[in-house]
């Protein structure tokens, strides 16, 4: 049978018509891998098991109150650093104390809170777990909430705001007074603090006392220095001899200082970092925390711990050495 008479065959055009057609190829097509069409089509299903999530989580979200997502968005992540800095790795009835790291001068290192948590076990004859606050908004963060440690070291401000909020009770306290330089390079056409309005100025993170003294140093928001936050002093320093800022805040006395800084001004005295304790430590607890601070420095190893918390000693006091200085936290976010 020729080719003529099988295209015009009833059985031959019955045969083709029960057969699909192969839909035209695009371009590329056939170019294209089994592999590669195998991993378009996992995608597609990706993206569409994606949309379908997101669409479940949007139909959960609908009950929710506003507010409720707001405080999840606002308090979730601080609310993990609490729960975190309130549980013990070791024993749970360990006594917990939060210590304040320094900023400016001999900077609490990370040696001081292990060291300071053996030192204090050995005196009191029971665990001790120490917390640290590697920043003044952190630390800021856990006064107001209220955290659950037991003793707290930490400067004047934060601790008067402790005392009148959360009822604790000032032991004792760094025997040197805070005071802050502002000090600028060898040769800065600076005279006042009114040649440094509106320039640039390396101070501590605030709510610190030393970024709280600048504000009251400017109290003009227009006129204030624009802050640089700088992660150590000696950073801060550097900045001021390289002139990336016309002046820094260092605290006053400090014999680290490189040769040829000029202070320009310095800060009236405000007591030392104290200690204070929570309404519910035990008095024998508390007398043998007060003995052991005090004979710090005739310690042994209290001279090299004393060095890495950036204090020369303890010494008795109570909470009438601070009063008032909560106030100059008025102004800052959460305060009340």
């Amino acid at each position: 049978m020729s080719r003529r008479s099988m295209r015009t065959d009833p059985r031959t055009v019955a045969a083709n018509a029960r057969v699909p057609k192969r839909p035209p190829a695009e371009p590329g097509a056939a170019s294209m891998g089994t592999g590669k069409r195998r991993r378009i089509l996992t995608h597609g299903r990706s993206i569409r098991n994606f949309h379908s999530s997101l669409n479940g989580l949007a139909g959960a979200l609908k009950n929710v109150p506003v507010c409720a997502l707001l405080a999840l968005v606002l308090f979730a992540p601080w609310s993990t650093i609490v729960a975190q800095s309130e549980s013990s790795a070791g024993d749970s009835n360990a006594l917990a104390v939060l210590l304040q790291r320094g900023e400016l001068g001999p900077t609490v290192d990370a040696q001081a809170s292990p060291r300071l948590a053996a030192w204090l076990s050995a005196r009191l004859a029971r665990s001790v777990r120490v917390d640290a606050s590697h920043d003044a908004l952190t630390h800021w963060q856990r006064v107001r909430a209220g955290t659950r440690h037991e003793v707290v070291l930490e400067e004047a401000h934060f601790l008067d705001y402790r005392v009148r909020r959360h009822d604790y009770e000032v032991i004792a306290r760094a025997r040197q007074d805070t005071r802050f330089a502002i000090v600028v390079a060898p040769g800065t056409l600076v005279s006042g603090l009114a040649d440094l309005q509106a320039r640039r100025m390396a101070v501590p993170s605030p709510p610190g006392l030393a970024a709280l003294r600048v504000h009251q140093l400017f109290p003009d928001p227009a006129l204030a220095p624009v802050l640089v936050v700088p992660t150590r002093v000696d950073e801060a320093l550097a900045w001021v001899s390289n002139g990336r800022v016309a002046a820094a805040v260092v605290a006053a006395g400090d014999e680290s200082l490189p040769l040829g800084l000029r202070p320009v001004v310095v800060t009236d005295a405000l007591p030392g970092p104290g200690v204070a304790v929570a309404p519910s430590l035990d008095v024998p607890t508390r007398r043998a925390l007060l003995r052991a601070l005090v004979a710090m420095a005739a310690d042994e190893d209290g001279p090299q711990l004393l060095r890495l918390l950036g204090h020369d000693g303890f010494q008795p006091a109570s909470n009438s050495v601070y009063e008032g200085a909560h106030a100059l936290l008025r102004g800052t976010w959460g305060y009340r």
